[in-house]
């Protein structure tokens, strides 16, 4: 299916294992990590500061009357921040991870492009040529043989693509029985088996 490279502390291939699971892999093959060196610096932790100055005060005004005297309170905050570096070291490790799978056959035959001549022969462009068939599949207990040609699913033209209305209907009805229309040795015969889901 493919591969990856990973860096991380030694021992650390749950990073692979995981991403062997996102990608559906049914053996996930991790290389021996090589040490690669300690990578050292610092995080820079910034956190929001305030710092509240309280005021208390007196004034006294004489005048030819007499005095008078007030008194007063406040407050003042300024607001801002601090940056603090949290340094770490992290010994870093590469490794590979190879990600296999066990090829899943729904219908059990292995189909290919009609050739031009098969299609003449037809007189039509919809088939798949079956050029083998999985030993134990639904195809091979439905007695599907190599060289037949898939011309129709349901009844639905059997075009090869992923857009084909035959190619929709299928995905969409694993697991459900459907009739195969198959040509075979100049003649039309089918077959009904449900595809695995």
């Amino acid at each position: 299916m493919g591969y990856s490279s990973f860096n991380g502390a030694h021992g650390s291939d749950s990073s692979a294992l995981a991403e062997g699971k996102r990608v559906g892999a049914d053996l996930v093959l991790i290389f021996d990590p090589q040490y690669t060196g300690t990578r050292s610096g610092a995080v820079p932790l910034t956190t929001p500061t305030s710092q509240t100055t309280y005021y208390n005060g007196t004034a006294t005004a004489y005048g030819s009357g007499g005095s008078a005297t007030a008194y007063g309170s406040g407050t003042a905050t300024t607001y801002g921040t601090r940056t603090t570096y949290i340094p770490f070291h992290v010994d870093r490790y590469d490794f590979l991870a190879v990600y296999l799978f066990k090829e899943h056959f729904h219908t059990g035959f292995l189909l290919r492009p009609l050739t031009d001549e098969q299609r003449q022969s037809l007189g039509s462009n919809a088939g798949g040529y079956v050029y083998g068939v999985v030993d134990g599949s639904p195809a091979f207990l439905a007695n599907v043989l190599a060289g037949d040609i898939v011309t129709a699913v349901d009844g639905r033209p059997f075009i090869m693509s992923d857009g084909s209305a035959a190619s929709t209907y299928l995905h969409a009805h694993y697991g459900e029985p459907m009739t195969f229309t198959i040509f075979r040795n100049g003649s039309y015969i089918t077959k009904t088996f449900a595809p695995l889901r």
